[in-house]
């Protein structure tokens, strides 16, 4: 009996030692990504596969560090946070605006980060579905943005 208990113990330890490996990377997954962190300005905007002139929308500078997350177009700033998924691929990142009149709205996007560059595709505002990629189409209200990293 002593044996069969032994043996039922190390399973379990074992058994136990794997599901807080795989618990302590999913959590690993949603910590900020460090990549992310900077201030970003926009190049380029995309909307239904086409780039929209510079002169008819004024491009944004973001800006992320840790979970905390500023846009600033024009005048306008919005702060908030952001919850990342990095083990998905695109990555993802949930916006929460925590600030001015958009406060309590959600922003689902999809991000990669290459050097000094981010592409970041996100749905409209009010929108519960995440863009599926880093491009827009047809009929979709997803924003592609083109940022490059602002050196300090």
């Amino acid at each position: 009996m002593y044996r069969h208990g032994l043996g039922t113990l190390v399973c379990i330890l074992l058994l136990t030692e794997g599901a807080t490996t795989r618990s302590a990377q999913k959590d690993a997954d949603k910590t900020p990504d460090k990549q992310l962190e900077g201030q970003w300005q926009a190049i380029k905007l995309f909307r239904e596969e086409r780039e929209l002139p510079k002169g008819n929308a004024l491009l944004p500078v973001m800006t992320i560090k840790g979970n905390t997350y500023s846009w600033k177009q024009g005048k306008t700033v919005r702060p908030g946070t952001i919850t990342v998924d990095s083990s998905k691929n695109p990555k993802t990142v949930d916006v929460k605006i925590t600030g001015g009149i958009l406060k309590g709205e959600m922003i689902l996007a999809v991000y990669e980060v290459k050097g000094d560059e981010l592409r970041w595709c996100q749905s409209d505002l009010g929108n519960t579905e995440r863009p599926p990629g880093l491009a827009t189409k047809k009929g979709t209200d997803a924003l592609l943005f083109f940022f490059r990293r602002v050196k300090p």
